[in-house]
């Protein structure tokens, strides 16, 4: 896998931490003033419907966007 697929699944995987309450190791910014007005003008339909799901479900976002778990089966011998 890309290095960059590598950077935004530990991405999601510390986002799906975060919210479920780990906080240490975790520093959060948030900007002094927030400009909403320009940022509404921003996304394309796309990508407004994707941050209103964002906002209103971010684990289920996280969940759809990390890929499943596999399980592996141990071999035996014999």
């Amino acid at each position: 896998m890309s290095a960059l697929f590598e950077d935004l699944k530990t991405g999601l995987s510390e986002v799906s931490n975060f919210l479920d309450g780990e906080r240490k190791g975790y520093k959060v910014n948030l900007p002094a003033e927030i400009d909403v007005k320009a940022i509404r003008k921003d996304p394309e339909a796309a990508a407004r419907a994707f941050l209103i799901v964002i906002a209103n479900n971010p684990k289920a976002v996280i969940a759809a966007l990390q890929p499943p778990k596999v399980k592996r089966k141990a071999v035996g011998k014999g």
